[in-house]
C-alpha cells in the first residue's frame, strides 16, 4: 500500500495527470474542429475513424513520455529521477495548467457551436414533423419554389407567372442532391400574405425561391430571389429584361444559379437536363402550361381539357417532348379511369411513342411509354420501359408511381409496396403515395410496417389539407386511412366532404364505394358502386385486385354493375 502511495505520489510530482487531461481535452478539441474541416470537404466517415484510432494508440505514449521527459526553459530534457521537485519547476505546471485552461476554453466554444446546430437541426426536424415532410437530405440543398407573383395587371396572365415558376421547380426536382418540395405544397401558398420564414419551416426547407413576372407584349421582366429561412436573408437575387422567346433561357438561368448558390454537385445528365430548352415557341408553352395545369387537377372534365392544349401545343411546336409526355399521360388516364375507348389507347400510344422517338434519353418519356403500355396490357414491357425511366432518372417520382400502381392492378402487392415506399422517398411530402404504401401493407398484412406507414400517411395528408383544405382527393383517400386506423366517424366527415365538393366525379364515387363497403354499410356502398360505373369508371383490373370492396364483392348488385363495366 506504501509502494502504491509513493507510485501515486511520483505520478503528481511529474504532473503526469495534468499531462493526461491536457492530452485527453486537447485530443476532443482536435476531434471537433477536425469533423467541422472534414464535413466541409466531405471526407469519408472512415478517416474520422482513423484518426481516433491514431489518438488512443498516442494516449499511453504522451503518458510515457510525460514521466520520462520535462518541458523546461531550455527545451524538452530527461527527467531526474533523483530530485523530481526540482526537475518539475514551477513554470512547468504553469505551462500545464495554461494548456488546461485553453483547451477547455475551446472546447466550451465548441460545445456552444455544437448546441447551436444541434438546436437548428432539432427546430427543422420539428417543423418536417409538423408542417408537409421530414427531409432526408441536407437541410441547406432544401428548397420550396413560390408561385411567381403576377405584376403584368392582368389576371389572365397568372397561369403564365405560375408555369414559369413550376418549370423552374421541376428542373431543380430532378438534381440528386436536392431536396425539392412538390408544387401542391408550396403553391398552397399563392396569394398568401405569409413570412417567408413562416413558409420555409412549414415546408421544412432552409431555402425559399420566390419571384415575380411582368409580361407586355413580348417583352418579359422576371425577377427572383433565393432566401435564407433562418435569418430571411437573400443568398442570391437576380432580375431579366428579356425578349419573351428568352424566358425559356431564364427559367434555366435562374435553375443553374441556385444550383451554385447552394454549392450542389451535379451529375452529367443533370447537366444535360438543365442545359434543354423545351420548346422555342412562346405560343407552344403558353398552351403547354394551361393544359399541365389542368392535368394536375386529376378530374374527368379537366383532363380531357388537358389532352386538348396539349393538342394544341404540339400542332404549333412537333418537336416538343414534354407535350407528347403530357398528352400521352392525359389519354392513358381518360382510358384507365373514364372511357376505354380504342381512340384514347391509340393516342396514348402514339404520344408516348413519339416522345421516345425525340428524346431517348428524357426519363419522362420512358415513364409515359410505360404507363401508355400497362392500358395496352404489355405489363413486361411496361416495366421495362419504366426501369428505364427510374434508370434515367433516380428522382423521377411519376416513374416509381405510376409503376406501382400498375404493380397492383396486376395484384403485385409486394412489388407495388416496394415502389410505393420508394415514391415516398422521392417526394415525401405526396399524400397519395403515402397512403397507398399503407394500404399496400394492411393488404400484405405486415402489420408493424403498417402501422409506422399509416401514421405517417394520416400526418402528411392532414398536413396538405391544412394547405389545400378543398382538396377532394386528399379528403376521399385520407378518409380510406382513417378507417383503417378504426376513425370511422372523422372519415366519414371528410368523405361528405368530397362528395360534397365533387359530386358527380368518377374517382369520388368510387372511393366512396370503397369507404361504406370498409364500414360494411352494404347498400350505400352498393348504390356508389353503380353509380361509380355508370359515371364511366373503366379499370377492372384495379376493381378486381382492390380489397377494400371485398365485402361487398360477392352481392348480385355487384356483379350485375361489373358486367356493365366495358
Amino acid at each position: 500500500m506504501t509502494n502504491f502511495k509513493k507510485y501515486i505520489a511520483e505520478l503528481k510530482k511529474r504532473h503526469v495527470f495534468k499531462a493526461g487531461l491536457a492530452y485527453l481535452v486537447g485530443a476532443w478539441v482536435f476531434m471537433e474542429v477536425a469533423s467541422l474541416i472534414l464535413e466541409s470537404f466531405e471526407a469519408p466517415p472512415n478517416f474520422m475513424k482513423t484518426i481516433l484510432i491514431i489518438l488512443v494508440i498516442g494516449f499511453p505514449i504522451w503518458l510515457i513520455f510525460s514521466w520520462v521527459y520535462d518541458l523546461t526553459p531550455e527545451g524538452i530534457t530527461k527527467t531526474n529521477n533523483t530530485d523530481t521537485e526540482v526537475s518539475r519547476s514551477p513554470k512547468i505546471n504553469l505551462r500545464l495548467n495554461r494548456a488546461i485552461i485553453v483547451f477547455l476554453s475551446i472546447a466550451v466554444v465548441l460545445l456552444a457551436v455544437n448546441q447551436f446546430r444541434s438546436a437548428t437541426f432539432k427546430k427543422n426536424e420539428l417543423a418536417g414533423k409538423n408542417g408537409v415532410f421530414e427531409s432526408t437530405k441536407p437541410m441547406e440543398k432544401s428548397i420550396a419554389v413560390l408561385p411567381f407573383t403576377n405584376v403584368s395587371g392582368d389576371e389572365e396572365q397568372d397561369y403564365f407567372c405560375y408555369g414559369i415558376a413550376e418549370d423552374i421547380l421541376n428542373d431543380l426536382a430532378h438534381i440528386r442532391d436536392m431536396r425539392v418540395v412538390a408544387r401542391t405544397s408550396s403553391f398552397a401558398f399563392k396569394d398568401k400574405d405569409q413570412d417567408i420564414r413562416e413558409i420555409g419551416i412549414k415546408l421544412g426547407v432552409q431555402t425559399i425561391l420566390e419571384g415575380s413576372v411582368r409580361k407586355a407584349g413580348d417583352k418579359v421582366r422576371i425577377t427572383a430571389q433565393l432566401i435564407n429561412v433562418n435569418d430571411g436573408f437573400s443568398l442570391w437575387s437576380e432580375h431579366y429584361d428579356r425578349d419573351l422567346t428568352d424566358v425559356f433561357a431564364i427559367q434555366n438561368e435562374i435553375a443553374r444559379s441556385i444550383v451554385q448558390a447552394l454549392e450542389v454537385k451535379l451529375l452529367v445528365r443533370e447537366e444535360r437536363d438543365l442545359e434543354i430548352v423545351k420548346t422555342q415557341d412562346v405560343l407552344a408553352y403558353d398552351y403547354f402550361i394551361k393544359a399541365r395545369d389542368y392535368y394536375h387537377q386529376s378530374h374527368f372534365r379537366s383532363t380531357t381539357n388537358a389532352a386538348d392544349l396539349f393538342s394544341k401545343a404540339i400542332q404549333i411546336d412537333s418537336s416538343y417532348t414534354q407535350a407528347y409526355c403530357g398528352l400521352a399521360n392525359s389519354y392513358s388516364n381518360l382510358y384507365t379511369y373514364y372511357e376505354r375507348s380504342k381512340e384514347n389507347l391509340d393516342q396514348a400510344l402514339a404520344a408516348s411513342q413519339r416522345a421516345l422517338e425525340l428524346d431517348p434519353e428524357l426519363a419522362e418519356a420512358h415513364s409515359s411509354r410505360g404507363w401508355a403500355l400497362v392500358q395496352l396490357k404489355e405489363y413486361q414491357a411496361a416495366e421495362d420501359q419504366f426501369e428505364i425511366a427510374i434508370q434515367l432518372d433516380p428522382q423521377l417520382f411519376e416513374a416509381y408511381y405510376e409503376y406501382a400502381r400498375a404493380s397492383r392492378m396486376r395484384g403485385h402487392m409486394e412489388k407495388s409496396a416496394e415502389l410505393f415506399k420508394k415514391a415516398t422517398e422521392v417526394r415525401p411530402e405526396d399524400y397519395d403515395a403515402a397512403l397507398f404504401l399503407s394500404s399496400a401493407y394492411k393488404d400484405l398484412h405486415r402489420e408493424e410496417e403498417w402501422k409506422i406507414a399509416n401514421a405517417n400517411a394520416l400526418k402528411v395528408t392532414r398536413a396538405h389539407l391544412e394547405l389545400n383544405p378543398d382538396d377532394s382527393r386528399a379528403l376521399y383517400l385520407g378518409a380510406g386511412n382513417l378507417i383503417q386506423r378504426g376513425e370511422h366517424e372523422e372519415a366519414l366527415l371528410w368523405l361528405e366532404k368530397a362528395v360534397s365538393i365533387d359530386p358527380n366525379e368518377t374517382a369520388v364515387l368510387y372511393n366512396a364505394t370503397c369507404i361504406y363497403s370498409m364500414l360494411e354499410m352494404e347498400d350505400k356502398a352498393l348504390d356508389y358502386f353503380e353509380r361509380t360505373i355508370a359515371s364511366g369508371y373503366a379499370s377492372r383490373a384495379w376493381i378486381e385486385n382492390d380489397t377494400d370492396l371485398d365485402p361487398i364483392r360477392e352481392h348480385p348488385r355487384f356483379q350485375t354493375a361489373l358486367k356493365n363495366l366495358k
